[in-house]
C-alpha cells in the first residue's frame, strides 16, 4: 500500500511539473509571437495622399507636405499642364532605384560609395488596354490587352568613388550584385516585376565612361 501511494504521488508531481512546463512554454510562445507581430507592424510603412481632380488634371498633396500635379496631353483631351501619371510612375522607378541603390551599396561587402547615377528609361504599354471595347455598357467585356506598363527598358550608369572622392571602378560582379539587390529591394521595381512587367535595363559602370576625379 505505501508503495502504491508513493507511485501515485510521484505521478502527480510529474504531471504538475509537465503542466507548469507547458504553461511556461505557452507564455514564452505567446510573448515571442507578440514580438514578431509587433515587429512586423512597426516595419509596415504607409503612404497617405489626398487629391482633387478638375477635368483632366489633378492636384495631389502628400503627408510629407509636397504637392504633385498631373495632366494629360492636349491630343488626349488634356491641357498638358503637368506630367502624365505614367510619367510619374516611371519617375518613381528612377527615384526609388536611386535611393535603394545607395542603401544597397552602403551595405555591400566590399562597400560601393555611389556618387551619382544617370538614368535613360523608356516605359511601354499598349493603348488598346485603355481604348478597346467602347462604348462601355453593363454587357461590355474588359479589353483583352492589359493596360499596365509591360516593359521598362533603358540604361542606368553608376558612378562610384572612394572615401577620398576619387572615381573608382566598380567591377562587373559587384555591379551585378548591386543591380540584383536594388531591383528586389526597390518597392517600385518590385511592384513592376510582380505585375509581370519586364525590366530590361542595362546597368553600366560610369568609370568606363569617365576617369575624372570628383
Amino acid at each position: 500500500m505505501p508503495i502504491f501511494v508513493t507511485r501515485v504521488s510521484s505521478c502527480r508531481s510529474k504531471l504538475r511539473d509537465c503542466c507548469v512546463s507547458r504553461h511556461v512554454d505557452t507564455i514564452v510562445g505567446v510573448k515571442n509571437y507578440s514580438k514578431i507581430i509587433s515587429s512586423r507592424l512597426l516595419s509596415m510603412k504607409s503612404y497617405h495622399l489626398t487629391g482633387t481632380g478638375d477635368k483632366s488634371s489633378t492636384i495631389i498633396t502628400t503627408d510629407t507636405k509636397h504637392t504633385i500635379r498631373t495632366d494629360i496631353p492636349v491630343y488626349m483631351g488634356g491641357n498638358d499642364s503637368a506630367p502624365q501619371p505614367v510619367e510619374y510612375l516611371l519617375a518613381s522607378f528612377i527615384g526609388c532605384t536611386q535611393a535603394t541603390a545607395l542603401f544597397v551599396g552602403r551595405h555591400m561587402k566590399p562597400r560601393i560609395l555611389i556618387r551619382k547615377m544617370e538614368f535613360d528609361i523608356v516605359g511601354t504599354r499598349d493603348d488598346h488596354g485603355v481604348l478597346d471595347n467602347v462604348p462601355i455598357s453593363s454587357k461590355s467585356e474588359f479589353p483583352k490587352v492589359p493596360a499596365r506598363v509591360t516593359s521598362v527598358d533603358g540604361s542606368i550608369t553608376v558612378f562610384a568613388s572612394d572615401r577620398k572622392g576619387a572615381a573608382v571602378k566598380i567591377g562587373d560582379d559587384l555591379l551585378k550584385l548591386l543591380e540584383q539587390h536594388t531591383e528586389q529591394r526597390c518597392p517600385v521595381a518590385n511592384m513592376f516585376l510582380a505585375s509581370g512587367c519586364a525590366i530590361n535595363v542595362m546597368w553600366k559602370d560610369g568609370y568606363r565612361n569617365s576617369t575624372e576625379n570628383i
